[in-house]
C-alpha cells in the first residue's frame, strides 16, 4: 500500500531568531528565494530573521519570516530528500506556505498576499491591541462560562480537546489567564503574537 506523505505549517508564535539559518547558508536557492522576498518586500528579511531583534514579534514581520522559512524549509526536503506533498496544511499562516507547497501559488504570489495580509492585520492590531493565550486541561465549557463573564475575549482556536487558544483585548486575555491559572489551577500560556487574531478585533483587517 502507497504510503502518502503530508506536509503541515506552522503559523505565527512559531517565530524565532536564526530560524532557517543553516538552510540559508547551506544552500543557494535558499538565498535566492530570501533574495527575490527582499525585493518584493522592500527590505532585508535576514536582518529581522537571523540577527537579534524585536521586529520579529511584530506581525508585520513574524508572518513574512515565517512564511518565507517554512516554503525554504519546503523546497529543501523535497529537493534534497526527494519527497513531495500528497497532502498539505497549515496552521492558520501556514496555510499560505501550504498553498505555495500545493503548488496553486507561486513563491513570488505568496510572498506578495502574505504582505498585504501582514499589513492589513498589524495596523488592525494597531487600532485595537490585543493578546492570545493557549488554556491547558481547563473544561471547554467552564472557559466558555469565563470569557463571556470577563468579555472582550472569546475562544480562537480549538487545537485539541485539552486545548483551546483564547483572543481578545490585552486585559480581558490576562484576566482570563489569572482566574485559570490562579483559581482554577490550569495552566495558561501567553503566545507570543503582537495582536488578538481571530477574533472580532481583527475586523478592519477583513475589510
Amino acid at each position: 500500500m502507497k504510503k502518502n506523505t503530508a506536509f503541515l505549517f506552522a503559523g505565527q508564535g512559531s517565530q524565532y531568531i536564526g530560524m532557517g539559518k543553516d538552510i540559508y547558508y547551506e544552500y543557494e536557492y535558499v538565498r535566492e528565494m530570501f533574495q527575490e522576498a527582499n525585493e518584493i518586500l522592500g527590505f532585508k528579511l535576514e536582518d529581522v530573521v537571523f540577527e537579534e531583534n524585536t521586529l520579529i514579534n511584530q506581525t508585520r514581520y513574524t508572518q513574512l519570516s515565517v512564511l518565507v522559512v517554512t516554503c525554504a524549509l519546503f523546497e529543501v526536503v523535497k529537493r534534497e530528500l526527494g519527497l513531495s506533498a500528497d497532502v498539505v496544511s497549515g496552521f492558520s499562516l501556514g496555510e499560505y506556505s501550504a498553498l505555495y507547497a500545493s503548488g496553486i501559488f507561486s513563491f513570488k504570489e505568496v510572498v506578495k498576499l502574505v504582505n498585504y495580509r501582514a499589513n492589513f492585520m498589524d495596523e488592525a492590531a494597531k487600532e485595537n491591541p490585543g493578546a492570545m493565550a493557549a488554556i491547558i486541561n481547563l473544561d471547554q465549557d467552564v472557559l466558555v462560562d469565563i470569557c463571556k463573564r470577563i468579555g472582550n475575549v472569546q475562544i480562537a482556536n480549538f487545537n485539541s480537546p485539552n486545548q483551546q487558544v483564547i483572543s481578545g483585548l490585552e486585559e480581558s486575555v490576562q484576566q482570563v489567564v489569572d482566574e485559570v491559572t490562579n483559581i482554577h489551577k490550569k495552566r495558561a500560556v501567553k503566545l507570543n503574537v503582537s495582536g488578538g487574531f481571530h477574533s472580532p478585533l481583527m475586523k478592519n483587517a477583513a475589510t
